[in-house]
């Protein structure tokens, strides 16, 4: 297992990763692609070209991430997008392709949605089985407003049941983020163990709880009763060795991703030094690359 970060693609980040001792990077669709993804040729081989220079510093990609588009896109645009980043995937040794699977009715259940996403994800799965690639759909909720209004499908396990046996290739799958289960109140390990045949792509996210907060409001309430932490900062809710030992015992082979999102910590980069956000994932790889 190589340990990395979710980070735009830039010609800066590969020697970042380096430095700061991870070994491999996932890198966002969107913010480097744009939603189209590439729309030429000439566009298709600077992005290879970009990505190659980072495994040759070192630091090879991991996934490619499509998680914006995957929201924004229908129909038979979204299914082209999927097959560019399912290309670029393949060419570039990632074979991952992590993503969102949103509903196309937010108001309906996972389970009316099931047509739809069918239709989606099953020409999807064929594209990715024929190039030896993984669909891996990371577990967020993307609850919103209330009564909640949900944006995505792949948030539980009964969920993810019901999506794969829409779509039973074994190309689709899971990018596994114990962070989105704990504030459910899902046990992480069981799902992890349960659903090990799927787990394509890990995600290291920690999630912080606030019970006074939950007590006053409730787990439907708004005003923030649990928060995205990063691995190795206190008074948060995962046992890392004891998932690390889990990933092992399911005989995970796959790398796993450091997806910071930690608003201690710079998460969205705004200070040009980027001293904070280099020093949430020090703190965050020190504390799962020793269990490696």
């Amino acid at each position: 297992m190589k340990l990395g970060y979710l980070t735009p693609l830039t010609p800066e980040e590969p020697a970042r990763a380096s430095r700061l001792g991870f070994s491999c990077l996932e890198i966002h669709s969107h913010t480097f692609f744009g939603d189209t993804v590439y729309n030429s040729p000439s566009q298709r081989d600077q992005i290879l070209a970009a990505l190659k220079r980072s495994k040759d510093a070192g630091i090879p990609i991991s996934a490619i991430a499509h998680y914006t588009p995957a929201l924004r896109l229908r129909g038979q645009a979204l299914i082209e997008s999927y097959r560019k980043c399912i290309d670029l995937a393949s060419a570039c040794g990632a074979n991952v392709v992590a993503t969102l699977a949103a509903r196309s009715d937010p108001r309906k259940t996972v389970a009316d949605n099931l047509p739809a996403f069918r239709a989606i994800y099953a020409p999807v799965a064929e594209l990715a089985e024929s190039a030896g690639v993984k669909i891996a759909l990371e577990n967020w909720p993307g609850f919103r407003g209330y009564p909640w209004v949900g944006q995505t499908m792949a948030y539980s396990p009964q969920a993810w049941q019901l999506l794969f046996d829409a779509v039973p290739s074994p190309a689709l799958g899971l990018e596994f983020d114990p962070s989105h289960l704990v504030w459910q109140g899902i046990d992480h390990l069981w799902a992890l163990r349960t659903f090990a045949a799927r787990v394509h792509h890990v995600h290291a996210k920690d999630t912080q709880i606030f019970p006074d907060v939950r007590n006053r409001i409730g787990i439907f309430g708004t005003d923030g009763w649990w928060t995205y932490r990063l691995p190795g900062t206190p008074n948060n809710e995962i046992n890392w060795p004891q998932f690390i030992s889990a990933l092992r015992s399911i005989h995970y082979t796959g790398n796993i991703c450091i997806e910071h999102e930690d608003d201690r910590y710079d998460p969205n980069r705004k200070d040009p030094g980027l001293a904070a956000y280099e020093q949430g994932l020090r703190i965050a790889h020190d504390c799962l690359h020793p269990l490696l």
